[in-house]
């Protein structure tokens, strides 16, 4: 797709992070949320996403409002902090995806497809995708699937005698 090999090492880079978000290990007291700065799976994803671990680990458990006057931070329960860690790693992997998106349209879309369409992949045709406004990441794994399984089913012949 021509990209050059320091990119695609940051998207690897970026890939190893987001597996090991999923990693970091959130523990529950009564009513909080704890994410141990020394976790292990933290320090990494910190270091292979580029972030901030102390900030990270502070804003997957607590949330933040601001009113006129104030700014008022509060604790989450575990529950709460587990869907903020997932939900980060979906939303980079996603945004990951949208771009990885864009620059296929660059380099295989003709200059007439360009203008016609703003997010489709051709050469993603062949797994079945249907043409939805926006494809994601798991309806481009669900059609990958179901063209394998196809593939792999046995067709056996017979013949019908009277």
């Amino acid at each position: 797709m021509g990209l050059a090999a320091e990119t695609q090492s940051h998207i690897f880079s970026v890939l190893a992070g987001l597996l090991q978000i999923g990693n970091i290990q959130i523990t529950a007291t009564r009513s909080d949320a704890i994410l141990s700065i020394s976790d292990k799976a933290l320090s990494k994803a910190s270091e292979l996403l580029g972030i901030d671990a102390s900030a990270f680990a502070k804003w997957t458990t607590k949330k933040q409002i601001t009113t006129r006057s104030e700014k008022i931070v509060s604790s989450l329960n575990q529950k709460q902090a587990l869907v903020v860690r997932d939900s980060v790693a979906k939303f980079v992997y996603s945004s990951l995806f949208d771009w990885l998106v864009s620059v296929m349209n660059s380099s295989l879309a003709t200059e007439e497809v360009s203008r016609a369409a703003k997010t489709f992949i051709g050469v993603l045709d062949i797994y079945g995708f249907e043409h939805f406004q926006k494809n994601s990441f798991e309806q481009f794994c669900i059609n990958y699937a179901n063209e394998k399984l196809q593939q792999e089913v046995m067709v056996i012949p017979f013949t019908l005698t009277s």
